[in-house]
Formats: C-alpha cells, structure tokens, sequence
C-alpha cells in the first residue's frame, strides 16, 4: 500500500507489486484470506481512479492493474469477493471499442465476474466480442493472447445464453477449423483443450450441435488423434478434454443403447426365475445397487469432497463411488458406469462445478438416467443458477458451507435415510 501512495511509479514496479499480492493470496489455507483480498481488490480499484483513460501515459499502468485484476479473478474465492463489489459497471468502462488491450483485459475480467442475469442481459455483444477475437485463431501461428480468449470463453459457456449465441454467431465453425486445421506444435496444447472443452459444452442440450460434430469426421478423427498425443506426452487436461468430446459425440449414445439392452436381458432373465419359482414377478427380490452413492465433485472442491467420502464410510459404513484421482483417474465411462450402479448421486455444488465440462456431463447424465440427486452446496453464500439450478430445482439440499462438518454430514445421513425409506415405502404400496 505504501508503495501504492508513492507516485509516480512504473509499470514495471506496478507489475512486480501485484505479483507479490497474488503469491501471498496463493498460500494454502491462509488466514483472514477474505481480509487480504478485500485490501488487495480495494488498493485496486483506487489505483485505477486514479488513472485518466484519456492521458496516453496512463495507458501502461491501467493495462498492468487490468491484467492483476484478471489474474485474481481466476481464483474462485476472489471471484466471490469481486461479484459481492457489483463492479459490472466498474469494467464496464474500459470496454468502448478502441481501447484496444484495456477492452479485451475488461472483456476477460467481466467473463469471470458476470452473474447470470449481467450476462443474460447482454449476451449478444458479449458473445460477439470474443467471436471477433476468435479471428485471430491460426493453427500456424500460435497467438499468446488467445490463451486468456478461449480461457473466458469456456468459463461463459455455462451460461445457456452465451453458449447459445456462440453457436448462432459461428463460434462452433471457427473453433472446428482451427482444431482440425492445428499442426503438431505443442505451443497450441492449452488452447487446444480449451478448444475442445467449449465444444465439448456446446453439446449439452443442444442436439443441433452435437449432430453437427457428430458429422464431422475429419474433426473426430483429429480429436480421437489428439486423445492419443496427450496420453503419450501425459498431457492430462488435453486428455480430458478429448475424452469427454469423444465420450458425448461417439461413445454415450452407444453407452446407453447397452445399458438398456443390459437392463432388458435382466428383467427377462427375472420374469424366467418367477416362473420357476411360481411365484409373482414383482415379488421377486430386487438386486441391490453396488454403490449407495456416487459423488460428483469439482476438483477445487476435493478436500471437502474426499472429507465427507471418508466420513460416509469409514464412519457410516456406506458404500460410495468417488474418482479418488479427480485429475488422473476415472475415464467418463468409468463415471458412467458409477451413475448406473449407486442409489444415489451427491452432487457437490459450487462455482467450479457449475463450470466444468465434466462435472456438467455427470450432473446432466445422472438428471437423463432420472438418478435420486442428492445435493450438496460446498461453498457459503452460494447460488446455483443456470443449467446447475435446473437441475436442483426444487429438490432440498445439504448446505455444508454454512453448518460445521458434523451437523451438516448429520443431515446428509439423515436425508439419504430418509429417501431409502420413501422408497422402499412407495414400492411396498405399488
């Protein structure tokens, strides 16, 4: 701060400020965390009114605070703290066109920060925004500043709205070519995966969409070779993303035309066992479920998620399914697979749930299979909106974010009692 109140200061000292403001936000489990964020956000914003949008020697100096603040905004902690400020209109300022790097650095922030109703407010000329950026996609050319363009695109691909635009203004087109056309280089690799992982989004409700990927042979040969080279260079997050566009574009539809011949060759093979037995079908005892519940969680969310996994058996005795290696471990099949064969799926809810691809692809295939969901809220003060919102409709959920652990993991045993017992109530009356 004293560094801050000292002018003139440099870009470059600037610079240097704001990257040790970040390391310290970055130590793990740091106490009064909300209090150093909340000084760093305001020193910030001050910094910044200071500053003249029309004085031309300002320019490097807002430029430096933009890219701090987007930096912070990455954080999903901060981004909380941000959205409490309502600094929409704050940003909103340096987005006139001309401004050159200021408007994408604000465009970039405000992707991050926007709520539902700000961006469906304006979901047009946002989209339009980094489908103009998308121009500069060249698959011979790598482009750094591209890596924050499709960084925020994929965050705004939760939003309904954005993604639907995006498809209506040729975004789909743009990210097919340069992800067909891209070379060996492995420069691209991150924007390849986030690349594949709009794609990926692009597909969830959308059979327009994903028909179109589905025709697309060259594009799905292209990924299924990426999926490949990923493995290979053990490029985890490119890995994931190849995955889970080939999981939805050639492997589900197949996954689920399986599981229902599985599940005929089942009933079949118990209505022959009633017949021998001579007594009624329905009397027949129903085969148990392996798991008693599946949890699907984000990987920011993973200590608190592995927190209640180990509670839930170790204390409890429940039998659960959780990929105890979030970002090495289970394929989406074996995800699948796991949906299918628990009563019940813990849907850990949280900001970073709400926007990945694949804890998407979870909740949505649990929702399709009409699974018991469960929810989870992780975080205090969170919302869920959207297709995550949806998605909770009307169902009551276990707030773990504002009760301690123990009352909280009380009323998660209580309610998945209560639904067992709701369920074997109303197959008794049937």
């Amino acid at each position: 701060e004293h560094a801050l109140d000292q002018p003139p200061i440099t870009s470059s000292a600037l610079s240097y400020i704001f990257e040790r403001c970040q390391q310290l936000l970055s130590i793990p489990q740091l106490p009064s965390f909300d209090k150093h964020a909340q000084i760093i956000i305001d020193r910030l914003i001050k910094f910044l009114g200071n500053l003249s949008l029309t004085n031309p020697n300002d320019d490097a100096l807002i430029i430096v605070a933009l890219e701090a603040f987007y930096n912070l905004s990455k954080n999903s902690d901060i981004r909380t703290i941000m959205r409490k400020r309502h600094l929409t209109s704050f940003f909103n300022k340096y987005t006139s066109s001309g401004m050159g790097k200021k408007r994408k650095l604000a465009f970039d922030i405000l992707a991050e920060i926007m709520d539902e109703q700000e961006i469906n407010n304006n979901s047009s000329e946002i989209t339009s925004i980094f489908i103009d950026q998308l121009k500069e996609l060249n698959p011979n050319e790598y482009n750094p500043h591209l890596d924050s363009t499709l960084s925020s695109l994929q965050a705004l691909m939760q939003h309904e709205q954005i993604k639907n635009e995006f498809i209506r203004q040729g975004g789909l087109e743009r990210l097919i070519t340069f992800i067909r056309d891209d070379d060996t280089n492995n420069q691209f690799d991150k924007q390849l995966a986030d690349a594949l992982k709009i794609l990926w989004s692009c597909t969830f409700n959308n059979p327009e969409a994903l028909n179109k990927l589905k025709q697309d042979q060259i594009l799905m040969t292209r990924v299924n070779h990426l999926l490949e080279k990923s493995k290979q260079n053990e490029n985890i997050t490119l890995e994931k993303a190849a995955e889970g566009l080939i999981w939805k574009v050639e492997k589900e539809e197949k996954f689920l035309e399986e599981q229902a011949a599985e599940q005929e060759k089942k009933k079949q093979e118990k209505k022959r066992k009633a017949q021998e037995l001579g007594i009624e079908e329905d009397e027949e005892e129903d085969e148990t479920q392996k798991y008693d519940c599946m949890v699907s969680y984000s990987w920011a969310d993973m200590d608190l998620a592995h927190r209640i996994f180990k509670h839930l058996t170790e204390k409890l005795g429940y039998r659960v399914w959780l990929d105890q290696e979030q970002m090495h471990g289970s394929t989406i099949e074996a995800m699948a697979n796991a949906v299918e064969s628990a009563e019940f799926i813990l849907m850990c809810m949280s900001e970073t749930y709400k926007r990945s691809a694949n804890c998407q692809s979870e909740a949505e295939y649990a929702f399709n299979r009409k699974k018991h969901i469960v929810p989870i809220k992780m975080k205090k003060d969170y919302v869920p909106d959207g297709w995550l919102g949806f998605i909770l409709g009307t169902r009551m959920y276990i707030d773990f974010g504002t009760y301690d652990f123990d009352k909280a993991i009380q009323l998660l045993d209580n309610e998945i009692q209560l639904q067992k017992k709701k369920r074997k109530d109303a197959k008794e009356a049937a």
